[in-house]
């Protein structure tokens, strides 16, 4: 099983394409698959604070179909 890495921006979510030497994001078909969840854990840990939140899904699966409020949102 892999795990990939996404983030919402506006009403879509974007995949983590690449980590080094810059982060970068795209399309689902584009982002970076990672073996083990606790490796993909760590990467989004890496992933600079405007990039946050950054949520770790196996490959499968869909991101959540609604965004998670940020506490910069609701402030």
């Amino acid at each position: 099983m892999a795990f990939r890495i996404y983030k919402w921006v506006g009403s879509q979510p974007i995949w983590l394409k690449s980590i080094t030497p810059v982060i970068r994001w795209g399309p689902p078909a584009q982002a970076m698959s990672f073996g083990h969840r606790a490796e993909a854990i760590r990467a989004s840990r890496l992933l600079p604070t405007k990039d946050q939140p950054a949520m770790v899904v196996d490959g499968g699966s869909l991101p959540d179909p609604v965004p998670i409020a940020s506490d910069r949102d609701l402030g």
